[in-house]
């Protein structure tokens, strides 16, 4: 009875051939779909979860008359207003400078998204350092960190501390900064990046974050 049956279902399936391949194409799009959707929501919501205050952390925007909202804010003005909220424990402003020529004694280069920052950076971002002393790597303005691939590229090794450095921008000028400390780069799922870190006191005439 059986191998009566074989040639009948042969044919069944040499007649349905093509649907079924249909049908496989169909499920390999959908498992597809879903593995390239997980891989994308993971790598979405992984943004920042490797600072260790990523929870307590939040960026202050404000917006006027209904505009848009912008991330920035001119002068030390909000200083008092936010430090009357109980909520608040610390703040940290960031300043980025889109472009700044930075030159040592050997060459010159121009450096994308230099950030200007309070000393309390490193407590907010802790990210670490491969030379250089968390404690007092922002003890004074001017004290400059660098990622180690800004350091290969201008010293060709990582042990650069104490190296003389000039930053000058159209917004921005530092005629003598030294490196303080040489920091591992930023990773790809951060929310900002910088290959320069200099530590700033005098917010008043800068748009800040």
């Amino acid at each position: 009875i059986i191998s009566m049956k074989i040639p009948f279902i042969l044919r069944r399936l040499s007649k349905t051939k093509g649907l079924r391949l249909i049908n496989l194409i169909g499920l390999t799009l959908i498992f597809t779909s879903i593995i390239v959707s997980f891989a994308y929501i993971k790598w979405e919501t992984s943004f920042d979860s490797f600072y260790k205050n990523a929870d307590r952390i939040g960026r202050l925007s404000l917006a006027f008359e209904g505009k848009q909202a912008d991330g920035r804010i001119f002068t030390e003005s909000y200083d008092e207003l936010l430090k009357q909220n109980p909520e608040i424990e610390d703040i940290l402003k960031m300043v980025v400078v889109q472009t700044t020529t930075l030159t040592n004694k050997d060459s010159k280069v121009v450096v994308n998204n230099l950030v200007l920052t309070g000393n309390n950076f490193l407590d907010f971002f802790n990210i670490p350092l491969i030379y250089g002393n968390t404690e007092d790597v922002f003890n004074k303005a001017g004290n400059i960190i660098i990622s180690e691939k800004l350091a290969l590229q201008l010293y060709g090794k990582t042990d650069v501390v104490g190296q003389e450095i000039k930053l000058e921008g159209r917004k921005y000028v530092l005629d003598k900064g030294f490196v303080n400390g040489v920091f591992k780069n930023i990773p790809a799922n951060s929310h900002f990046h910088t290959d320069i870190i200099v530590s700033e006191t005098d917010f008043s005439n800068l748009l800040m974050y």
